[in-house]
């Protein structure tokens, strides 16, 4: 039951949750070496719904939803899935999370209806604001575009809405902000459940 993935771009790695599965792993791209860096196998408490990696402060964060009567947390690691913190419990429905390595911030969220999306300042810079969207209609999953941080610029977060229809919005962590509809997405989507940035473009 894999739900969550990110990469480590410089050592080439894909981590990835398995949720029933009780682990966080890794491996190469091509899916060699395949490692398991966290497992609580058979504790329903701890069920991994999405993975987040720095590779600058070499730390890793999963958001884990509980069982039924156990709400769920945000754990951080060390990249070789020791060190564990504790950052948050008692999240409601943890259904994903995304990391913006220039401000050093974690986004998590809190799914359902009347869910939100959260900062927790993990560096020094704090959060403009710790609740960064809420009233939310099923959030699940976001990813993190920081290409203008480093240069005094926002930190755009896009997230999907995992009902029906379903959509995906963005919001960037300027005071005030609202979230906004991706008009690049036409059509309403069908539960749509996860949204990943990518890059097209030549080497300069």
């Amino acid at each position: 039951d894999p739900q969550g993935m990110d990469t480590a771009e410089s050592e080439q790695k894909l981590y990835w949750t398995q949720h029933y599965g009780n682990a966080v792993m890794r491996s190469n791209y091509d899916g060699s070496d395949t490692q398991t860096l966290v497992t609580k196998q058979g504790n329903e408490s701890f069920q991994p719904s999405d993975v987040a990696v720095d590779e600058i402060v070499g730390r890793m964060f999963v958001s884990v939803e509980g069982n039924e009567d156990i709400y769920g947390s945000l754990y951080s690691y060390n990249l070789n899935g020791t060190g564990e913190t504790l950052l948050k419990s008692n999240l409601n429905r943890p259904y994903g999370l995304c990391v913006d390595n220039v401000k050093s911030h974690v986004y998590y969220i809190q799914g359902g209806h009347g869910g939100s999306i959260s900062c927790l300042a993990y560096g020094a810079t704090p959060c403009v604001r710790e609740v960064f969207a809420d009233i939310l209609e099923y959030p699940y999953m976001c990813d993190v575009d920081n290409a203008f941080s480093k240069y005094g610029g926002p930190t755009t977060v896009l997230f999907s809405q995992a009902n029906e229809p379903g959509q995906i919005y963005y919001i960037t962590d300027s005071p005030g902000a609202k979230k906004e509809k991706l008009d690049v997405v036409s059509a309403d989507l069908i539960a749509p459940m996860g949204v990943k940035f990518g890059c097209v473009g030549k080497d300069l």
